[in-house]
């Protein structure tokens, strides 16, 4: 089953997301903050990162920018989700805002098939992560009445 970590600073989406990405036999983590995915590139093997441009007092680019310097991100797939023209020049491929479950599964399936990686200055071979005991806490199921975009989103989508 492979990885996809979500950084987003929105609760809701984030939540949107994990319901309609896990229902499609993907392992999802999340994160809220740029420091949080970043800690968590670091501690586990993750097979694809879906980053918000705008995460309140950092950006998706950044994330990039940083995550380039490390070694333990070279080859992961980052897609940044954005609903602002204005910050489609990011270096990586960007999932225009508002998007569909089905257009979402689908640029995620194509980057992890393409193997479209963060840059990196000598070539992108991904290197294992060794891993120290992170017992991660037990997600809650997401309370679909708190997530009303939940449920239409997945409906688009239950094949």
């Amino acid at each position: 089953m492979q990885t996809v970590l979500v950084i987003d600073d929105d609760e809701a989406v984030r939540k949107t997301l994990l319901l309609g990405v896990e229902k499609h036999r993907f392992r999802v983590l999340e994160a809220a903050t740029d420091w949080d995915g970043m800690v968590s590139v670091r501690d586990g093997e993750i097979d694809l990162i879906l980053c918000d441009f705008n995460l309140g007092r950092a950006t998706g680019k950044g994330v990039l920018e940083a995550l380039q310097k490390k070694a333990e991100a070279r080859g992961i797939p980052f897609i940044i989700m954005t609903g602002q023209p204005q910050n489609e020049n990011t270096g990586a491929p960007v999932l225009k805002k508002p998007f569909t479950l089905p257009e979402l599964l689908r640029t995620v399936r194509s980057a992890l098939k393409a193997g479209r990686s963060l840059p990196s200055g000598e070539g992108s071979t991904r290197r294992p992560v060794l891993r120290e005991e992170n017992p991660r806490k037990p997600r809650k199921a997401a309370d679909n009445a708190s997530l009303p975009l939940a449920s239409q989103a997945l409906s688009q989508c239950s094949a």
